[in-house]
């Protein structure tokens, strides 16, 4: 009985044996026969991959720092450049530490002996400190577009941003900067609420080409 048996088995095992290289080399033909996808052919069949952000009138807040002296109680004095007396206005705020002020007078002529204009600044009780640096916090209008710093290009002199248009294509439009603080930057001229800003992906970018969004916000 065993010997009977025995071959029967021995045929089971080579069958099975056959089957499996067949199975492998069927899956190795079909894997060779699938067609490969390149980062390539996927760009030109549905674009660039790109991130967008919405443009937004933001308001720009900046800080600016000067040197108090005091006039009685609560008043105090600064000498400030010609460049920053024109962008301040009475009634901005003012802190030292956590005491809250605001810019009572901003003189109109310059101190004689500095050449820098003299503003005046009021606090609600008088500062109990000894260190005198005031920060001045302006803002800008909210009237412009104001986007981060880094999707500022520049060629030549020039600035651009990359913008995505209706038909799905990124072109450069040239703007016009305007007051920045640390992280960002009014936009004065060339951009408009709603235009679709191209935020990452802009590396391997040409005008007019296509591209896919994969995030907006």
């Amino acid at each position: 009985m065993k010997r009977a048996i025995r071959p029967l088995f021995y045929f089971i095992f080579c069958l099975l044996f056959v089957v499996s290289i067949l199975y492998k080399q069927d899956r190795i033909r079909l894997s060779r026969a699938k067609p490969q996808t390149t980062f390539h052919g996927e760009w030109k069949t549905f674009g660039k991959p790109v991130k967008i952000e919405t443009a937004e009138i933001k308001p720009l807040f900046r800080e600016k720092t000067c040197i108090l002296k005091p006039l009685s109680d609560a008043e105090y004095q600064a000498l400030i450049s010609p460049g920053l007396h024109m962008e301040l206005e009475e009634n901005m705020s003012v802190r030292v530490g956590n005491e809250k002020g605001w810019i009572s007078k901003l003189h109109p002529n310059r101190d004689l002996e500095t050449g820098f204009y003299p503003i005046e600044i009021t606090f609600e009780s008088p500062l109990d400190t000894l260190d005198l640096t005031a920060t001045i916090e302006m803002k800008s209008e909210d009237s412009n577009v104001t986007i981060p710093r880094a999707l500022l290009t520049k060629e030549e002199g020039l600035s651009y941003v990359w913008i995505l248009n209706g038909q799905n294509q990124a072109y450069k439009r040239e703007v016009k900067p305007g007051p920045k603080n640390k992280t960002h930057i009014v936009i004065v001229d060339g951009l408009n609420p709603g235009d679709k800003i191209i935020t990452e992906g802009t590396s391997t970018l040409k005008s007019g080409e296509k591209v896919r969004i994969v995030r907006s916000t």
